[in-house]
């Protein structure tokens, strides 16, 4: 069986561009679900049971837990986790916030936050930041799983 070199460029060109995504959705994927793990882990030992939870970039988490009224979130800093739970029955607001980056080096655009608003006036809001939005890419499934989000938790606050 003889093959020619083109026909072997060829099928290696289609393999490639066949296992190149699927690789890079695995590792996505591998990556999600660390980062879910450590949002259980974290709800665990705060004793607290996770109700919805939404994973963004692979990066950030948030969990909530309906009955005992508290968000609990995880940012993936590269080196370790930051991980805060926050108490909901302090809380007025959750909204969406999304910022501009200014700096004309950066790869971002945008970067998009939960922002907790308290009711007291010496209080500054909470911004917790769930995904970074590089420049000319559409982040429209972050962005409805954000307002997902956002809705459960604005129906246990008020």
């Amino acid at each position: 069986m003889k093959f020619d070199l083109s026909s072997l460029i060829i099928t290696v060109i289609a393999l490639l561009a066949f296992v190149i995504p699927v690789s890079i959705d695995q590792i996505n994927k591998r990556k999600a679900a660390k980062t879910l793990k450590e949002l259980r882990s974290y709800a665990f030992k705060q004793k607290l049971n996770i109700d919805k939870s939404e994973v963004f970039q692979q990066e950030y988490a948030l969990g909530l837990d309906t009955k005992l009224k508290t968000l609990i979130y995880i940012k993936n800093d590269k080196t370790n986790f930051v991980e805060d739970s926050y108490d909901l029955t302090q809380c007025t607001k959750c909204r969406l916030y999304i910022h501009e980056v200014e700096e004309e080096t950066s790869e971002y655009k945008y970067t998009a936050y939960l922002r907790l608003q308290f009711p007291y006036a010496n209080t500054k809001p909470v911004d917790l930041e769930i995904y970074k939005m590089k420049k000319n890419l559409a982040y429209t499934e972050e962005e409805t799983m954000a307002k997902r989000m956002i809705k459960s938790i604005n129906s246990i606050i008020i």
